[in-house]
Parts: C-alpha cells; structure tokens; sequence
C-alpha cells in the first residue's frame, strides 16, 4: 500500500491505520479485531479515515473546517444531547464553515491560528454577545480536543485563546451590550395574575419558584411531585427524552407554600383534562400519559408571555431569566452562594456566581451602611 495512503496493522486486539498525516506518522485505530473481522471490513473502515482526511487519492489537505464538518460534527451528533449538537452545527455554519482562518491544514493550527479566527468571527458580527464568543470558543476546543484524541494532531490550541473584546465606537466608549434577563420577584407574581392557560401559569410558577429548566419542566411527571419536593428525573426536548444534565441536577427542589398552591390548582385543572396515552411500547402496551405538561411550553410561551409581561410594564427574556431571578432573590435575601448553586443544582458554585446571581450581597451591603 503507498505510503500516501498508509497501512492497515494489527495492534493487540485492534486494527489501526498507520498514515502521514502532513508531515507526521499517526497510528489511527479502526476498531476493534471483534468489528473488523474481513479484509473488506479493514480495508472500508480505512478508507472511511482517508476520505475524512482528504487524502483518499485526491492530495487534498485536512482542514480544519473538514475534519469539523464531516468528522466531529457527525461524532457529536451521537454523543452529546440533540440540543447540544444542534447548537453546535448551528454555529459552525454561521460562525466557522466559509472563513479562510477555518481552512488552514488541522495539523497546523497554534493559539495564534485560532486567536485569528476568533477575532475575524468577533469583527463580522460586532453584535455577538460575550456568551455567543464563549460558545464558540467551545465548540473550537471540542473540535481540536476531539482531533487530539482520535490521533490527528498534539495538543489542543484553543486553551489559551482570548475572548475578543467588545468593538471602540467612535465616541471611545466600548458598545454596551444588552444585559442578561432577570425577572424580579414582584414581576414574576404580577405575571402571573395575568390571563394565561393553566398549564403555562404552572409552568412559570415552577421556574420562578423552583428554577427548573425548560427541558426539566417538559420532563416532569406528577410522580416527580411529592407534598415537599419537586425530583428531577428526566429532560425533554423535542421529541428527545434525557437523563439530568448533571448529577448536581437530579437533586431535589424544596417546594415552597406558595408553588405548592399553585400546583394544587393546576392539578384540579389537569384532572378534569381527558386522559392522554403514552405511545405504544415494543408489547404495544399504553398507559395513561401523567406529564404534568403534555402541551409543548414552548409554543405556548412565545404567544403568551410576552403579552403578559408587557401588560406588568415589563419585558419577556426567555425562560432562563427565571433562574437568574430565583438566584438573584435568593442571594439580595442573605442566603449564601454555595446554598444558591444546590438550589439551582449547578455542578459547580462558580456557574452560580457568575452567570445567575445578578445582585450585590445582602452583607456586604449592610457592613457599607454601617460606615
């Protein structure tokens, strides 16, 4: 076999494909002796590795932008939640496919490469959000950790990166960008004595009181709802059901007495509702659907609650402002951050510090007024 397209060798209990890969040998592994029992098989799941490295007999270069495309994006689709992969191919074909700076050869990319891409992204689209940059770091650094692991490159160039910073108007003054949504605790209660079906005023009342994510509320069963605490079980997004985002997310949520109210209401409204079934199981079996939401919030809130929050004189921000504003209301009331992030569930109490909490410290406002 020509030393273009390398050689296919048993290694163990594997079969790999030893390939120049620009100027470096790489040992790439096909699978295992168990999936790869034929010549054929072998000489397939190769030339799979060769046409997603662009050297299947056409000498062109693996770029970047191609190993994304038809390699890391199809793996992602497999591996990570659908929500997840779809926001990653949403932002490579707006952000990443098409630029020059995607299009250097995979091996050849250095921090600068990468900082150079980033800033180009950062300079076409000035209106991006800091968030928006920091997704899209991401996405490169799965890219190039995903490169590194399936032995296509050393070492991950994205690590060092920095966000770009916000363009200079001509005034001198950096553009402000528009600031993250939190609802506060009175707008919250004021929307929800607005006209609404009781299925989104339920919905609202748990992530204003609760801070269950969007995906976490389409999940819920009455079965997850005890007399004190609401269990997080499953997600669902889509058609896609989910295990927690997290170990930190399968935790309990307290049920406070005014969410416990509001889900005694709706309860009685949902019991005079006509049974709705499951869909068939492999015994072609049914059961009586017990979601507590089994219309999808999505649509429901997009028609409704930005006319209920403009009715308060406030303004509609999407469902994660009501865990910002759970976070912010807790934390203004004098309860710790670290009780804040196993509220929230975060995985981490930095996610918490950062991102959620849009208030100063209860303490340390009181130790000011006390100068």
């Amino acid at each position: 076999m020509s030393s273009q397209r390398g050689s296919v060798q048993r290694r163990g209990k594997s079969w790999t494909l030893r390939i120049y890969v620009g100027k470096r040998q790489r040992e790439i592994t096909l699978g295992s002796v168990h999936d790869l029992p034929s010549r054929k098989a072998r000489e397939t799941a190769a030339d799979n590795v060769r046409l997603r490295l662009g050297i299947a007999g056409t000498g062109a270069q693996t770029t970047m932008e191609r190993f994304a495309e038809f390699w890391f994006l199809e793996v992602a689709d497999g591996r990570l939640r659908q929500s997840t992969a779809r926001d990653y191919r949403w932002r490579f074909g707006k952000y990443i496919k098409g630029r020059k700076e995607a299009r250097l050869p995979l091996w050849e990319y250095r921090t600068r490469d990468v900082q150079n891409l980033l800033n180009g992204i950062a300079s076409d689209h000035p209106n991006l959000a800091r968030s928006s940059l920091q997704r899209i770091k991401a996405l490169l650094s799965g890219i190039f950790r995903h490169s590194v692991v399936a032995g296509f490159r050393e070492g991950n160039p994205v690590r060092d990166v920095l966000l770009p910073r916000r363009p200079v108007a001509a005034t001198g003054s950096a553009k402000a960008s528009r600031p993250v949504g939190v609802y506060d605790l009175r707008t919250v209660r004021a929307v929800l004595r607005q006209p609404m079906p009781p299925e989104l005023r339920a919905a609202v009342a748990l992530a204003a009181f609760a801070g269950l994510r969007l995906a976490e509320l389409q999940g819920l069963t009455w079965e997850d709802v005890s007399k004190d605490a609401i269990t997080v079980r499953r997600t669902r997004w889509k058609t896609f059901e989910n295990a927690p985002k997290s170990k930190a997310s399968a935790a309990s949520v307290p049920l406070i007495p005014e969410l416990r109210r509001a889900l005694d209401r709706y309860r009685k409204e949902w019991d005079r509702l006509p049974p709705k079934l499951t869909p068939k199981d492999e015994d072609g079996d049914q059961a009586i659907d017990r979601s507590l939401f089994p219309s999808p919030l999505v649509a429901y809130g997009r028609y409704h609650l930005p006319t209920a929050f403009r009715a308060v004189k406030s303004e509609w921000r999407g469902w994660h402002a009501f865990r910002r504003g759970l976070a912010s209301t807790l934390f203004q009331m004098g309860a710790e951050d670290l009780v804040v992030q196993r509220i929230l569930r975060h995985a981490r109490v930095i996610v918490t510090r950062e991102h959620y909490i849009r208030q100063f410290d209860a303490k340390v406002l009181a130790a000011m007024r006390r100068i």
